[in-house]
Parts: C-alpha cells; structure tokens; sequence
C-alpha cells in the first residue's frame, strides 16, 4: 500500500526499486518509455539499457513491469511508448519482443497504436528511411479495465453519410484511429520551455491516455518520468503521480520548470475542451433527432419486407410521439416512442403489431436507441384513441416523401385526418412532434452556439 505522503512525488530512483515506495495494488495507470537500449546516454551509472547487453536489457524491463503488475489494481492499464533500434547494424523489434515479455508476466495486450510525431531528426543512416513514428502498447491486467472512449470521440468532420444513416454513427463522433498524430515538443534554443530531454512526450498524447483510462483521483506511475510530462499533466488533470528516475537533473527540472509550464498550457487548453464538449452534446441531439424521424420509416420498410399484404393504399400514415425515458434504462436506450401505424380496415391490426414488435427487438431496429410502443389502428377512429385525444389539435411535423432529414411542414392532426388521402410512392407521411433541419453537406462541423437543438418537443 502507499499512503498520501508517497504520491505526488519524483523520485531519484532506480526504476528496478519501485517496490520500495509501492507495495501493493494502488497504482490506475502506467504510462512511460524505457530507454531504447543502448541508443542513448541519460547519464546516470544506475540507468537501463545503455551499457548492458539486449539480453540484460530486456531482463531489465521484465523486472520492471513484473513489479509494475503486481502493483496494479485490477481495473489498471499500461501504456508502453516504444520502437525499433538498430544496433551493430541490426535491427532490435523491442516493441514486439515487450509484448512476448508481459504477456508472459500476465499482462493482456489490447491494442497496438502508431504514434505519427510528424517531424524527428532530419537524417537516417543508409539502408534506413528517416523514422517519425513509434508504437504504443496498450494492455491491461484483468478483462475489467476503464476505458472511457466516449471522452475523446471526434464530432468534427463527419461525412455526409450520417444524415442519411445516423443509426451507424455514435452520437458523440467517431472513434479515433489506431494512429495519433501527435507532434514531439520543440526544445533547445527554438522552444519557450525551459527543460530539455532526449525523449519527451507531447502533452496531447498523455492528455488522451488519462481521458481514456483514468478518473480524477486516480494515481499514475512512470517509473523512467524523464522530464516528467506524464507526472505534470496527471497533476493538473487531478490525478495522483508517482514518478521515478535515476538523474537527479530531471527530477529538479520537474520541479522547477515543467509542472507550471503544463499547467500554463492546461488552462489554456482548457477553453478548447470546453467547445469539443459542446460539439460532442450538439451532434448527440442531432443523431438523435435523425435517428427518431428515421425509425418509423425503417420500421416501415421492414414490415413492408416481410409483411406482403401491405399496399399503396392501405397505410395512410405513421403518427410518432417521443418522449424522454423516466426511471431506469439501459445504456444504450436514447427515447420512448409511441408509434400508431394509420391504416384502413382491411389489415390484420393484431398480426401487424406482432410482427412490428419482433422486427424492433432485432437489428437494424434495435441498433436505434429507441424504446417503441406500436399500435396498428384505423386512421378514421385515430382521434379516439388516448393519444389522438391528446394530440388531435396539437401541430406535429410532417414528413413526406421518405425524406426524414428535413421536414416538409407543420400540420395540425386533426386537420390533416380530415383530408383526402393522397397516393404515396416510397414511404408513408411521417408526423411527429420532432423536428430536423439537416441538409447533407459534405462535411459538417458543428459550430458552438449554433441553434440546431431549438426542438418543439413537448
């Protein structure tokens, strides 16, 4: 166990001492890189890689990260940044010989991501192209891990297919690739940071790990901290640290410099959080929207499918009204919605409505989000139904044409029923109390600010 007093401390120390300050299952994450080897001098007698042979090296590494899984909790992940090297002009594939190494400690690789860092040193040896990538190793010590995804979804971008399909897409954005482009900070004499190291990580790329696989208050360990990104940026996410490394310059470095500079950087980035949040909410109540004017059209279609006594003439209707969900739900369940299919009196009502709620318990429906009530009845005795007396004089919008992106106008009920019928070709009208303005555009971003959620719901 580790009390207070042992976190949100760098320690000059040996990464093969972790446990001497950590004793038992505390730590949520592990984010770190070890050093490639014998690639470079970190100037300590005490470091890992550079000196001993491949062979001690990885026996090294396997020490380490034993003792980090023992001091894991069960819902813990790591995070292992690291590449390839060539040494005597062979090529050494550490990521992957780390992977037979921890899979045998008990760690579980669950994902293999390509860290794109856009620029690196501008020259390579010959036989060799110039290397601006690396790996990222993700594994975790159980099956029952956090992993927040819906936290860094990407709402900008989106093509045009969602509006039309909005069933397939996930209303915060889409998942993120296995490849992150993520530049590395500039140092030296072009920075305006003043702390330097040979490997540093960007601040972004720390940022999305913790989002992923951490909540405030959990405790994040490095044990080669370096510069001591990983440690700064868990501080000002409201995390726990635990940082080790072997040169003491790094650890006054930290102290000194990088934790005020992160957190300089963090309020800044802050405000941009802010407005990728609302982004994420807006296409939320759009999809959703999209997906609940779309539903009794899909349903339809189904039925019409499956059901071969529909005809033109038959449905004259599809009336809809969603409300929110009260009490407990499933994760997935978005809305309720009340459904009456308007006919003419020569369906089987019953059969209908059966084969309705087969269709909805099966995917594509059951992919939607919606929890539907569905009722078969004659459109002429519609308004003596509990909902038609509910809604009868209410305005609905209307729907036409199979088009659920954009509504063709707003009808009062009881003034729609009282009308002659007109022939469909594709789709029945659909009514209901959502309304959608969505052209298909290429691609859309959505704005802050902008006024797509003024539903009329009620």
């Amino acid at each position: 166990m580790m009390g207070k007093q042992m976190t949100n401390r760098y320690y000059c120390l040996d990464a093969r001492d972790l446990h001497a300050i950590v004793h038992n299952s505390c730590v949520d994450v592990t984010i770190t890189s070890p050093p490639y080897g014998s690639q470079k001098d970190y100037g300590s007698s005490k470091q890992i890689g550079h000196g001993q042979s491949y062979e001690e090296y990885l026996a090294s590494l396997k020490d380490i990260f034993k003792q980090v899984f023992y001091c894991t909790r069960d819902s813990g992940s790591l995070w292992i940044v690291a590449d390839t090297f060539k040494n005597k002009s062979k090529i050494k594939l550490l990521p992957f010989d780390l992977i037979t190494i921890l899979e045998r400690i008990g760690w579980k690789l669950r994902d293999i991501i390509i860290w794109n860092k856009i620029k690196t040193l501008p020259w390579s040896r010959k036989g060799q192209l110039r290397n601006i990538f690396e790996y990222i190793l993700f594994f975790t010590k159980t099956d029952y891990f956090k992993y927040y995804v819906e936290r860094i979804k990407e709402p900008d971008n989106l093509k045009e297919w969602w509006v039309r399909y909005p069933e397939r897409y996930s209303p915060e954005g889409k998942v993120p690739t296995n490849i992150w482009i993520f530049p590395i900070p500039v140092q030296g004499s072009f920075s305006k940071n003043n702390f330097h190291h040979a490997c540093p990580f960007p601040r972004e790329l720390i940022e999305r790990i913790l989002l992923l696989t951490t909540d405030a208050g959990d405790c994040v360990l490095d044990p080669f901290a370096g510069s001591g990104i990983v440690l700064a940026q868990a501080y000002w996410m409201q995390r726990q640290y635990v940082g080790l490394d072997v040169n003491q310059k790094y650890v006054k470095q930290f102290y000194k410099h990088v934790k005020r500079s992160i957190g300089h950087d963090w309020k800044k980035l802050q405000i941009i959080h802010s407005h990728l949040d609302s982004k994420r909410h807006i296409l939320a109540k759009q999809i959703l929207k999209l997906r609940e004017v779309k539903f009794p059209k899909a349903l339809f279609n189904l039925l019409k499918l499956t059901e071969k006594r529909f005809t033109f003439n038959e449905i004259q209707g599809i009336v809809t009204i969603y409300d929110s969900l009260n009490g407990r739900r499933k994760r997935h369940e978005l809305a309720r919605a009340i459904i009456y299919i308007l006919c003419d009196g020569k369906l089987n009502y019953k059969q209908i409505e059966r084969k309705a709620m087969g269709l909805i318990k099966k995917p594509p429906l059951s992919k939607y989000g919606i929890v539907p009530e569905i009722h078969v009845t004659p459109w002429t005795s519609f308004l003596q139904t509990e909902w038609g007396v509910l809604i009868g004089e209410r305005n609905l919008f209307l729907y036409t044409n199979g088009v659920t992106y954009m509504v063709n106008g707003k009808v009062k009920l009881s003034d729609w029923l009282s009308r002659q019928r007109k022939f469909w070709k594709r789709v029945p009208p659909i009514l209901t109390n959502i309304e959608v303005h969505q052209p298909i555009i290429r691609t859309w971003k959505p704005k802050n600010g902008e006024d797509i959620l003024n539903d009329k719901d009620f």
